[in-house]
């Protein structure tokens, strides 16, 4: 079962084959090929492991801030278990927070662009 840190379990929705290298990319294909059920990690995951930005084993501060934004609007915890396609079904309703929030300055937000504006985007709403 493949381990994967929070903002993986958005963004990876997302993935067309696009990413730092080939090694990247094929690694990345061969976790989501195996991504029925995912196991939700707090830092290093199974996707970092082919990514050329950590470094000695650790991410840059910002990506852990992403982590915990997608847990929060995932209601996910670290140590989950959790099902591939309930991640996509949340998807709908935290996209237009995450875009705000996640996607503005991304370097990878031209990438997922057109994927992304595939789901149905619905504002977030509370109730109150």
């Amino acid at each position: 079962m493949p381990k994967l840190r929070g903002h993986h379990l958005i963004c990876l929705q997302f993935f067309i084959g696009k990413g730092y290298s080939h090694k990247f990319v094929k690694n990345t294909f061969r976790v989501l090929k195996n991504a029925k059920k995912v196991t939700v990690v707090d830092g290093i995951d199974d996707i970092c492991k082919a990514c050329p930005n950590h470094i000695g084993g650790r991410c840059p501060e910002e990506m852990k801030e992403l982590d915990r934004l997608a847990l929060f609007l995932l209601s996910i915890n670290v140590g989950s278990r959790v099902c591939w396609d309930e991640i996509k079904r949340k998807l709908p309703k935290i996209l237009p927070i995450w875009i705000r929030r996640a996607c503005k300055g991304c370097r990878w937000w031209k990438v997922c662009k057109d994927k992304m504006l595939k789901f149905k985007c619905q504002p977030h709403q509370t109730h109150g």
